[in-house]
C-alpha cells in the first residue's frame, strides 16, 4: 500500500507527553515500546475508485494515570499520527498543512479503533480492553524543536491515541519465537490458535458479517 515513509519522528516529541482522554483521565506516555511508519497512497497513485489513505507513524507506549480515580495505573497508548508523504517534506509547515487529510483518518486506523470498541463491548478477553480514544488536530504549535533536520508536524492533520488496558506478556516478534525450543514454539502455536478461534467465532464473525451487509447496501 503506497511507499514507506523515513524516518520516524514521534519518539523524541512523544516522551513523557501528558494526553487527556474524553473519559476525564490523563496519562503520561513514559516507555516507548514499538514504532514504525505506514505507507499511505497519494491521488496520483491510486487506480480508478480508489481512494487515498494519509500516511501515519505508530508507535505503543507504556503509560501512567497522573489524573483520574486510579493515579499510578499503568496502561498501553498506541499513537498514529498523520505524517507528509513527500520526501523530504517541506521545511514550509504551511505547505505541509496543504496536504492533510482534514481529519480523515487512514482506513486501518478507523477499523482498529472500531474492532476494540465492539470487541471490548462484548467482553472478549483475548484482545486489550479499551478505555478510551482521543482524536487531535496537529498544530502550529507541533512543528518541533530547534536543530530538527526534518521538521516532523502537519498542521491540519490528525493524531490518534487509543488508550487500553496493559496486557502482562511478552511481546512476541520474529527473532524471540525462533530463539524458543520446539516445545515453546508449539504452547504459543496452541495459545495463538485458542485465542484466535475465541475472537473469530463469537465476536469477529458478527462483525465482520454487519460490515459486508452495510458494504452491500
Amino acid at each position: 500500500m503506497g511507499r514507506p515513509y523515513r524516518p520516524l519522528i514521534l519518539v523524541d516529541y512523544l516522551n513523557d507527553h501528558v494526553v487527556k482522554f474524553p473519559n476525564e483521565t490523563a496519562w503520561q506516555l513514559k516507555k516507548e515500546l514499538a514504532a514504525k511508519p505506514w505507507a499511505g497512497t497519494t491521488p496520483d497513485e491510486l487506480e480508478d475508485g480508489e481512494e487515498w489513505e494519509p500516511f501515519e507513524e505508530h508507535a505503543v507506549y507504556e503509560c501512567v494515570q497522573v489524573q483520574g480515580p486510579r493515579l499510578g495505573t499503568v496502561a498501553i497508548v498506541k499513537v498514529r499520527i498523520e505524517v507528509p508523504a513527500d520526501l523530504p517534506p517541506s521545511d514550509d509547515p504551511q505547505e505541509r498543512a496543504k496536504h492533510a487529510s482534514g481529519m480523515r483518518l487512514n482506513l486501518y486506523t478507523t477499523n482498529e479503533i472500531e474492532i476494540l470498541k465492539r470487541l471490548t463491548a462484548a467482553g472478549c478477553s483475548a484482545t486489550p480492553t479499551l478505555l478510551a480514544v482521543k482524536v487531535d488536530m496537529q498544530t502550529e504549535s507541533d512543528l518541533g524543536r530547534p536543530g530538527w533536520v526534518t521538521p516532523p508536524w502537519m498542521p491540519g492533520g490528525y493524531i490518534v491515541y487509543i488508550l487500553m488496558v496493559k496486557i502482562p506478556a511478552q511481546p512476541l516478534d520474529y527473532t524471540f519465537f525462533w530463539r524458543m525450543t520446539q516445545n515453546e514454539r508449539n504452547e504459543v502455536r496452541i495459545a495463538f490458535r485458542k485465542a484466535f478461534l475465541s475472537v473469530n467465532g463469537p465476536f469477529l464473525s458478527p462483525i465482520l458479517t454487519s460490515w459486508q451487509g452495510t458494504n452491500k447496501a
